[in-house]
């Protein structure tokens, strides 16, 4: 039997969307007004990728009995239909955890992820050569960023 290739998403997650089972992301940002893409629409351009995606990585991901969701944006901020999904269950599951309501942590995640796609565009015009730089420490797993949104 032949061995296993690595699999190398972008992120993992054990119990995403079952307990006892680990999820693997693979994040992709497309332009959808680039030449190529132009004139069609940007739904279908975000499904596609999404369908890419799962031919890459699904069988691989199924063999080792692994969940695998690709996280499809546009760079204006688009999500793919399972990047949807996933974002509701991340705001479902956080919600739980911090004893929050729903609809606030929903509206927390999207803005995080807005900030994201905006963070990753800028990089792809001005990559900043500073490493030093690094992202806030806050313990976000506790709620406690929740209070720079009010």
């Amino acid at each position: 039997m032949e061995p296993l290739p690595e699999i190398r998403g972008a992120v993992s997650a054990h119990g995403f969307w079952t307990p006892g089972t680990t999820a693997i992301f693979d994040i992709q940002v497309t332009d959808t007004e680039c030449p190529l893409q132009r004139g069609s629409d940007p739904g279908v351009i975000l499904k596609h990728h999404e369908v890419e995606k799962k031919q890459k990585y699904l069988v691989h991901c199924e063999r080792q009995h692994k969940h695998f969701t690709p996280l499809v944006f546009s760079v204006d901020g688009m999500m793919g239909v399972e990047c949807d999904a996933a974002r509701k269950r991340l705001a479902s599951r956080l919600a739980t955890k911090w004893k929050r309501t729903y609809s606030e942590v929903c509206g927390f995640v999207c803005s995080r992820l807005a900030i994201a796609l905006v963070r990753s565009a800028s990089r792809c015009l001005r990559w900043d050569q500073n490493p030093s730089i690094r992202p806030s420490q806050m313990p976000w797993d506790l709620g406690l960023g929740l209070s720079l949104y009010k």
